[in-house]
């Protein structure tokens, strides 16, 4: 087998540049990517079983069970589960003009 010398991304990356449309649309995919976690995907991307985040949160396991099958969440909830998991919670408005507005007191 020939001796092939291993490239840096940089240099892969400045021998096949990516268009401006395709960064937007991988920047768009990651984003996506990150923003569709549900609480059970995050609780084990994190590490944490049930029982690990009903201690954490005062919720009893059956109830952190029956949370992540939910498809609608109360915001308090959220931040309560969110912020026994170490995170902070925080709820934006995107609008198509480009605006993204952090919304408090929520």
């Amino acid at each position: 087998m020939a001796n092939r010398k291993l490239k840096t991304w940089a240099e892969v990356k400045a021998r096949r540049p990516l268009s401006p449309a395709a960064e937007t649309a991988n920047a768009a995919w990651v984003e996506q990517q990150i923003v569709e976690l549900n609480l059970q995907a995050l609780r084990q991307q994190l590490g944490v079983t049930q029982a690990e985040l009903a201690e954490a949160s005062g919720f009893a396991q059956g109830e952190i069970s029956r949370i992540e099958q939910r498809e609608d969440h109360m915001v308090s909830t959220l931040r309560r589960l969110v912020r026994s998991l170490g995170g902070e919670l925080e709820i934006h408005v995107r609008f198509p003009d480009g605006r993204d507005i952090r919304l408090i007191g929520v």
